[in-house]
């Protein structure tokens, strides 16, 4: 295997030697400061106090701003229809990867559940029909009125799901979630 390339913004940060910064929004795949949904961002004023500081030299605190900066959405129910503003708040890491998150693991049960503890070997037949997910959106959206997922649940009547039992408090995901299988095909 070849080293691994970053895939996003905050990969990109943890990998790249030189000076570098993220921010992920809640945005449709437009610039931010006039995408939807909003919260929006000044993305011209961002750039320009990036380029001075590395381009002109500028003392401008470009290189003080934190490493990452993410927007955090809140839980939307099943159903709700396109909104122009998202629920949800901004968080700022002084570093990325950033010492105080923790990385939390949950294991699939038979059951359909998501533990603390491996079980033992678990196996799931999955046989979906191949229209399942047509509810999904696009992968790269650039009309919300169109382009974005939609009610989810008939897919999810159609899918190997798990889920968890109640969280004793709420749970952030920041970065990327990962899932590792073991598949076999018949």
């Amino acid at each position: 295997m070849g080293r691994r390339l970053p895939k996003c913004p905050p990969d990109l940060v943890a990998h790249i030697s030189a000076p570098s910064k993220a921010i992920n929004g809640p945005w449709i795949h437009k610039y931010p400061d006039f995408s939807r949904p909003e919260p929006r961002l000044d993305f011209p004023a961002e750039a320009i106090r990036w380029w001075g500081r590395w381009l002109k030299g500028l003392d401008n605190g470009a290189e003080r701003l934190p490493a990452y900066r993410a927007y955090l959405s809140e839980k939307v129910l099943a159903g709700t229809p396109w909104r122009s503003q998202e629920p949800g708040h901004w968080v700022a890491l002084a570093e990325w990867p950033s010492a105080d998150i923790r990385e939390r693991v949950f294991y699939p049960s038979a059951a359909g559940t998501l533990g603390d503890q491996p079980p033992d070997a678990v196996i799931h037949a999955i046989s979906t029909p191949q229209d399942c997910g047509v509810s999904s959106g696009e992968y790269f959206i650039l009309k919300p009125d169109a382009e974005l997922a939609g009610d989810q649940r008939q897919d999810d009547a159609l899918s190997c799901c798990f889920e968890t039992e109640p969280l004793d408090r709420s749970l952030d995901i920041l970065g990327r979630p990962v899932i590792q299988l073991d598949i076999a095909l018949d």
